[in-house]
């Protein structure tokens, strides 16, 4: 069992609306485990780790703490910097030098690789080091898990921002026909999905919805659209970033990478407004919420906080009870009423995989079914806003 010392929590990737409700409960769960000396955070995480840039939480006032916890975005900082063998000396000796036996690592796919990448330098080392997972991603693309924390309050900030913009379109129908919501999701489609759940109708907008799953040619795309402005007079549509052609091309262009070897692609929305535009002559307007749909601290889900705040708590217990190279998983139980229970996956087994939208939450079409509707409902926590519109005959 890892002896008692210190320990040192990052974040990493991108930021969440309940990322901090994780670091929360790391650090009030690590206060009540006397082999954890004193509780360090890692500032803009690996940069900060090789620079040795740390700051003692133990320190920060427990009220404002909780009030961090409850703020969105990451209150330490976060990077998105691969780890590498270049690194090693470095990191052993910041490790060595604040006497840190339990690595916290707050993040997705690529900290996961990271956190796992460290315990094993630190085995090879005869560094007695515990390194653990924290999950985190809006993308939910996380395996052996139901869900990630972060995914169910950007799950309902997008459904509500397609439910506004569905009544924004159907207003100013006259002038632009098209609007297009086009969220993130790097290689799945579970965000786009999720505008589907204010929908109360099978009329109700988003009237078509495209994830990378299933590809969409240019002539579908023009005679499913054409379809729609036939039946409504407009169309909404909700495409992940990174949709892809028949041929299994983006749509969008590559300008790079995002640091983590993961190509940045933009540009979706806009191409397929121009085809739409040049072959059916309607007006179509682009919108990208960006960042916004991380970081809406005003659409945070109370479930995916309480979760995000869970699984921080059980990193630290179950460090302490001697796991290692883990991430924390969230489990949905069975039954009617939603319940979720936490487990255990090597950080190996979550760095590469990538978890997509099964092909239950999708009809023939490629459209989202029901069956995804009664998945991601209870992770949004509670209702959407109720709206109506005039139903007054014509005089």
């Amino acid at each position: 069992m890892t002896r008692s010392g210190n320990l040192l929590v990052g974040q990493g990737g991108g930021p969440t609306a309940v990322i901090n409700a994780s670091l929360l409960g790391i650090v009030e769960e690590a206060r009540q485990h006397r082999q954890i000396e004193r509780i360090l955070g890692m500032r803009y995480g690996l940069v900060g780790l090789l620079k040795g840039d740390i700051v003692d939480l133990g320190l920060e006032d427990p009220q404002r703490l909780r009030l961090v916890g409850r703020s969105p975005a990451a209150a330490l900082g976060t990077c998105r910097r691969r780890f590498t063998p270049h690194d090693a000396t470095s990191t052993l000796a910041v490790l060595a030098a604040y006497n840190v036996r339990f690595f916290l690592y707050i993040g997705g796919n690529d900290s996961a690789d990271t956190a796992h990448q460290i315990q094993a330098l630190a085995d090879q080392s005869g560094y007695d080091l515990t390194c653990m997972g924290v999950p985190k991603t809006i993308d939910n693309d996380l395996a052996h898990m139901d869900h990630t924390p972060g995914y169910g309050s950007a799950a309902r900030y997008i459904a509500t921002a397609a439910l506004n913009i569905s009544y924004d379109t159907a207003a100013i129908a006259t002038t632009d026909q098209v609007t297009i919501l086009e969220v993130m999701g790097r290689n799945a489609g579970w965000l786009a999905a999720a505008s589907i759940l204010a929908r109360t109708s099978s009329d109700d907008a988003p009237h078509l919805v495209y994830v990378p799953e299933r590809p969409v040619s240019a002539d579908c795309l023009v005679r499913q659209v054409k379809q729609v402005v036939a039946r409504h007079g407009h169309a909404v549509i909700v495409a992940t970033e990174t949709i892809r052609d028949e041929n299994g091309k983006p749509w969008a262009r590559s300008t790079g990478d995002d640091g983590f070897g993961h190509a940045r692609l933009v540009g979706a929305a806009e191409r397929m407004g121009d085809v739409i535009s040049d072959s059916l002559g309607l007006k179509v307007r682009v919108n990208k919420p960006g960042s916004l749909q991380r970081s809406a601290g005003e659409c945070v889900s109370p479930v995916d906080w309480d979760e995000a705040y869970l699984v921080g708590k059980v990193a630290v217990s179950r460090a302490v009870d001697g796991a290692r190279d883990m991430m924390v998983t969230l489990l949905r139980k069975p039954g009617t009423a939603y319940a979720c229970a936490t487990g255990l996956a090597p950080l190996a087994d979550i760095a590469h995989a990538e978890r997509r939208l099964p092909a239950e939450f999708l009809n023939e079409d490629g459209q989202i079914s029901p069956a995804f509707a009664d998945y991601a409902r209870p992770l949004i926590g509670g209702p959407l806003p109720t709206y109506a519109r005039l139903t007054a005959p014509r005089s």
